[in-house]
């Protein structure tokens, strides 16, 4: 728990007065730039302490509240298979879902969003939200590192769907 003040503003060139987790950032060596995390009604909120400069930095963060978005993990995915990755995350979900044969983004009637289907060897594919927890956490913090690569990953509670017996194999992918 993260004690905060309530009511107020903290515009985001300002220092946060709450107390939450900081992180700072520099590129070569110099300090470029700050921002907090704290925990407020609406969520976890980000306020940058320092501005950053121009230069961009990738990343991403993955929480329990936004492992599963399905719009996200459609660009993800897209982005892994033109990236050449997918024997990778593959590889990575067949730790938890040894059946895995395949996946693929499929339209579904009735959906406006294109969903990760995988092949476990039953009569349809089964959508990636639907093949366990750890598998949909494991696809999510894959995806997010081939998007995140040369940049920062940040993972809240990871081994959380995750099952000890495997996280040593998860590791090592």
């Amino acid at each position: 728990r993260v004690p905060l003040e309530t009511g107020i503003t903290v515009p985001p060139t300002v220092q946060a007065s709450a107390i939450g987790l900081n992180i700072e950032c520099s590129i070569n060596g110099k300090a470029d730039g700050a921002v907090g995390f704290m925990v407020a009604p609406q969520g976890v909120m980000a306020v940058a302490h320092r501005p950053f400069s121009s230069t961009a930095v990738k990343g991403a963060m993955l929480t329990a509240a936004n492992i599963y978005n399905p719009k996200e993990m459609a660009d993800r995915y897209t982005q892994v298979v033109q990236s050449g990755n997918l024997q990778d995350l593959l590889d990575a979900l067949k730790v938890v879902q040894p059946n895995l044969k395949s996946l693929q983004l499929l339209q579904v009637a009735g959906q406006t969003q294109s969903l990760i289907h995988g092949d476990v060897g039953v009569q349809n594919q089964i959508p990636i939200n639907l093949l366990g927890s750890g598998a949909l956490t494991i696809a999510a913090v894959v995806m997010n590192t081939i998007f995140a690569k040369d940049g920062v990953l940040l993972i809240d509670e990871f081994d959380a769907s995750i099952h000890y017996s495997v996280l040593k194999k998860i590791w090592s992918v």
